[in-house]
Formats: structure tokens, C-alpha cells, sequence
């Protein structure tokens, strides 16, 4: 199992509501967790 801190990744812009992120803020999360899993599975 891993961990992937996400606090402090996304601004008030990426997000709809104090919580949830739209479709930059999904990008956004995406871009970080992309190059982590690749990694973990050995891409």
C-alpha cells in the first residue's frame, strides 16, 4: 500500500466548493498520481 499526500495541491480555483475538485482540480490530481502509480506497477 502507499501513500500519496495530496494537502496543499490544489488552490481555491481548483476546486467547486471548499471540498470538491471540477475538472482542473481532477487534472490537476491526475497529473500528480499518474507518474506514482506508473512507478508503483512498474510502467
Amino acid at each position: 500500500m502507499s501513500f500519496v499526500g495530496t494537502t496543499g495541491r490544489l488552490g481555491s480555483g481548483d476546486l467547486t466548493d471548499p471540498v470538491h475538485p471540477h475538472e482542473r482540480g481532477r487534472r490537476a490530481i491526475a497529473d500528480r498520481l499518474a507518474p506514482v502509480i506508473a512507478a508503483r506497477i512498474g510502467s
